[in-house]
């Protein structure tokens, strides 16, 4: 089986849509990372969860655009072609664990000042062989 958990912020109210009879609250998770580029320059990646509740309606006053949550599940990746006909994956999780955090922007998460310490040209070596040209990973099935 395959877990994913992640913490970040709601990017949008949560929107509920009645599916073959059963509701379903819909939402997007925004997880930032920061870290330093070899140059020592700070970077800042986003990667977006698309998230699904089923049958929790009681959860959708809560869930408002930039809460904080804690959210598990299980992950579906999906490719698709974007706007361009490039190759992208998008990731969505159908949430069986959801919990509201306290707290204010960049207080959970990474350690002193939330940035990674620069990576050796030889994992960033690595990291750029998965991936071509324009960041698309080349090694994904689809």
């Amino acid at each position: 089986m395959i877990r994913l958990s992640v913490i970040g912020h709601l990017g949008h109210d949560a929107l509920k849509k009645v599916i073959n009879g059963k509701s379903v609250l819909s939402f997007s998770v925004a997880q930032n990372e920061q870290f330093k580029n070899l140059m020592g320059v700070v970077q800042e990646r986003t990667t977006w969860i698309n998230c699904s509740v089923w049958e929790r309606d009681n959860l959708g006053p809560y869930l408002k655009k930039g809460t904080l949550v804690y959210v598990e599940g299980r992950p579906v990746f999906k490719g698709y072609a974007g706007k361009q006909g490039e190759v992208l994956a998008g990731v969505n999780m159908r949430v069986s664990e959801l919990a509201l955090l306290p707290g204010a922007r960049g207080v959970l998460g990474t350690g002193s000042a939330g940035v990674e310490e620069e990576r050796s040209e030889d994992e960033l070596e690595k990291e750029h062989e998965e991936e071509d040209d324009e960041g698309v990973r080349n090694d994904l099935p689809f």
